[in-house]
């Protein structure tokens, strides 16, 4: 999910609603967003609690690659797989960050 950096809270909570209607979700799910938020601040809280809501939990720590300014990575990684890692890799012929997710059988 992209938002815009200008993107208010608001709008981003309005188009989760829209493609996470349903709880509990029936399948395993995975949200990677470039939200353009700091998720440490009152907005990104807010879409973490949203996601929440939807048993989806942040499955990464991306704080090393996150921007919240227009930047080249995702921001976080939520989802309701109960083992599953996240990682950001060097890019070599893009200026965005590869994640690569691994989600166990």
């Amino acid at each position: 999910m992209y938002c815009h950096p200008s993107a208010c809270v608001d709008t981003i909570i309005e188009a989760i609603d829209v493609m996470l209607p349903a709880h509990p979700l029936p399948r395993t799910t995975i949200l990677a967003g470039d939200f353009n938020k700091d998720m440490q601040q009152p907005a990104g809280r807010r879409i973490a609690h949203t996601l929440a809501a939807r048993s989806l939990t942040s499955t990464s720590d991306l704080r090393a690659h996150t921007t919240y300014g227009a930047g080249s990575t995702i921001d976080a990684v939520f989802s309701n797989a109960a083992a599953m890692t996240v990682g950001a890799y060097q890019a070599y012929f893009s200026h965005h960050l590869p994640l690569v997710i691994d989600v166990p059988k």
